[in-house]
């Protein structure tokens, strides 16, 4: 299934704020399909037009957050999920940062990245020595 449309797919992300914490506050995004992605990449432009900017902010924000944990109020109490609190918990730069992540849900952090280069994109064990010779063999075009 593709990962924008797998309801199961959530991608991890702690605010710079918050990384190094022992139990770190925690937000969970979905990568955005090519539709929301072209959406949510024009936020910046969409913000500077609209009248009331942080509206359109963190309607882009709740278009790719699925959950949060470890989020607390003041007294240490659990604040549970629900997008519609978001002006509540977030500060203007952790909304942007956010807004940033949904951004890139999709894409590949660094570690993941080295193990899909990794992974064979077939099984011919020698598909680069097999090309190689055919193009060795192959007279050129005229």
């Amino acid at each position: 299934m593709p990962l924008a449309i797998d309801p199961e797919a959530r991608v991890p992300y702690v605010l710079e704020s918050d990384r190094g914490k022992e139990k770190p506050p925690k937000f969970f995004l979905r990568p955005l399909t090519v539709r929301q992605f072209r959406v949510a990449n024009s936020i910046d432009e969409r913000m500077n037009a609209a009248e009331d900017s942080v509206t359109v902010l963190m309607d882009g924000v709740r278009a790719g957050l699925v959950g949060w944990e470890n989020i607390t109020n003041v007294s240490g109490q659990p604040i549970p999920y629900d997008p519609e609190a978001l002006e509540d918990v977030l500060s203007m730069t952790e909304a942007v940062e956010l807004m940033r992540a949904v951004q890139t849900a999709g894409k590949l952090d660094a570690s993941e990245k080295k193990v899909s280069d990794s992974l064979p994109c077939s099984n011919t064990d020698n598909s680069a020595d097999t090309a190689s010779q055919a193009s060795a063999e192959t007279p050129p075009a005229k």
